[in-house]
């Protein structure tokens, strides 16, 4: 016979910059070397890498670092996080939608996921103008960076990975004015939603294969099962489990 556990139950879908109710965020990101500290590695970008004093005078170019002035004079600005560390400094390309930032990470499929990065401006004019992309759709935003230098905002939204199994998600810098649009990105951070609310449903029911089993939800104002693919309905109260194998609910 095969096993199936129902353990949680999780309340309420919301679509906002925070997890559904019943659901916690969780304290791993997923994102690789998000707040830069690894210097100049994890993501790849359409702007053009440098290193050199002055070399930020050039649109179109980055560096990871600590302190912009040192890659052209008029940048103003210092890290998120504790203001020593590195972020990733830009001279916004004059292009058509170049991506500042892309990285293609592996998520679980059926989730709720909340997506947040940081953005600050180096000069007062012009400032960036920051689109989300999710493979290659527009997720959120555009997003406009700080009119004052060196002020931090965070902007953040929760997606539902679907059917998804990894994801590629870009800063894509919409304004291609040459005079200003100089910014920079730090602490890119995605954060699966965890389930907070746990109901022990027991040692489960045995069910031979090909035969069903009603899976009885008790206590919430709204349902998501998972799988999905082996449920009668995955939002009901009391969907018709048939699994093909010993499965978790």
């Amino acid at each position: 016979g095969l096993f199936i556990f129902a353990t949680c139950f999780c309340i309420n879908y919301q679509s906002q910059a925070q997890c559904p109710a019943g659901l916690e965020l969780g304290t791993e990101n997923i994102v690789v070397n998000g707040d830069f500290s690894a210097g100049n590695t994890g993501f790849v970008s359409d702007h053009g890498f440098c290193s050199t004093p002055g070399c930020l005078a050039t649109e179109g170019k980055y560096t990871v670092a600590g302190d912009p002035s040192v890659y052209q004079p008029t940048f103003v600005g210092s890290d998120h996080t504790t203001g020593a560390g590195n972020f990733l400094i830009v001279n916004g390309a004059t292009t058509t939608d170049p991506a500042v930032w892309c990285q293609t990470i592996p998520v679980d499929p059926n989730s709720f996921y909340q997506i947040s990065y940081w953005v600050s401006s180096m000069v007062g004019q012009s400032p960036a103008s920051i689109q989300v992309t999710l493979n290659t759709f527009p997720f959120f935003g555009p997003t406009s960076a700080p009119g004052n230098v060196n002020q931090w905002n965070n902007f953040s939204q929760t997606w539902v990975s679907g059917l998804n199994t990894s994801v590629t998600m870009c800063l894509v810098n919409k304004n291609d004015d040459a005079n200003g649009n100089d910014f920079g990105i730090d602490d890119i951070s995605i954060k699966k939603c965890e389930c907070a609310l746990v109901i022990d449903a027991g040692e489960g029911d045995s069910v031979c294969y090909g035969d069903s089993v009603q899976l009885m939800g008790v206590g919430a104002t709204s349902y998501y099962w998972t799988p999905t693919s082996s449920v009668s309905c995955f939002t009901c109260e009391n969907p018709v489990a048939t699994p093909e194998e010993t499965t978790t609910y």
